[in-house]
């Protein structure tokens, strides 16, 4: 959930991004410093406000948690709307603070978990780096490959039809010899009917069981003499080919892995500190109303 200075900001983001839809859509150049904070020195400051200092790494920061729309948004159209926000966060911070706000004991609790969610959220971060290193990343690729590999995929066709009647006329005229993919292309009612029913390789797992248990019971180039239901109506399975499954590019599947294993740490890391700490809780039952 968005704070409300957050859901303003991003209102105020809306606005840019359709008063500048130029600036919004154009690729910013690798060497083009404005558009590629990479380059710039995180720790420099960008505004003061009264004399204190804001800092690009708190552009950077709140960029962040934006929505995946904006925050893939150029930096420079990004930049102004951000570094205004920050400045009218910092200025209401500071009014609620003369004006005595910033006493009310909800919102010191607030304040306080929000500076505990930042640390740990840093803390997270720093763990997570350590251990989600190229080194980690191709031993897990291996381990996903060699996997991979133990499995057996099917290459299939299949024409889809809405009754058992119109399946079982189908397989009549295949019997009579007409070709499959031919037949696919003029009957099937799914997506693959313009590529003649062609499915590609899948595993077994991939697919509805019914479907999965005759198309892996089948042997290569032969068709089922019956169709078989699924929830998406009935099928004509003809399986093409058979092999060893083929593990998808480490460039391609890198994202998923780290993804995966960044989960995967951050369930064991907090894990770990709850076995080390002394946590008491109050059950539900035991609110007071």
């Amino acid at each position: 959930m968005f704070s409300v200075l957050q859901k303003f900001a991003i209102a105020l983001l809306a606005l840019a991004w359709l008063a500048h839809p130029a600036t919004a859509q154009t690729t910013p150049s690798a060497s083009d410093t404005p558009n590629n904070p990479a380059q710039a020195d995180p720790a420099q400051v960008v505004a003061t406000v009264d004399g204190e200092p804001i800092t690009l790494s708190a552009v950077l920061a709140f960029i962040n948690q934006l929505p995946p729309r904006y925050r893939q948004a150029p930096f420079a159209a990004l930049y102004d709307s951000v570094l205004n926000e920050l400045i009218s966060t910092h200025l209401a911070a500071k009014a609620a603070t003369n004006e005595g706000v910033a006493d009310n004991p909800l919102v010191q609790e607030l304040a306080a978990r929000a500076h505990d969610r930042a640390l740990a959220e840093a803390w997270f971060d720093h763990e997570i780096n350590k251990r989600v290193t190229e080194d980690a990343l191709d031993e897990e690729y291996l381990d996903f490959a060699l996997e991979t590999q133990k499995q057996i995929e099917v290459r299939a066709r299949h024409i889809l039809l809405t009754s058992k009647e119109a399946a079982t006329a189908a397989i009549k005229r295949l019997d009579a010899g007409e070709d499959f993919a031919e037949l696919a292309s003029a009957l099937s009612q799914g997506p693959s009917a313009e590529h003649g029913g062609d499915l590609g390789y899948f595993q077994k797992a991939e697919m509805m069981p019914a479907f999965a248990e005759t198309s892996f019971a089948l042997e290569v180039g032969t068709y089922a003499p019956e169709p078989i239901q699924t929830i998406h109506g009935w099928h004509v399975i003809k399986v093409e080919d058979r092999r060893q499954a083929v593990p998808p590019p480490f460039d391609e599947i890198a994202p998923q892995i780290a993804q995966a294993m960044t989960i995967e740490i951050t369930q064991n890391l907090a894990a770990g500190l709850r076995e080390e700490a002394d946590i008491t809780r109050t059950p539900l039952s035991d609110l007071r109303y």
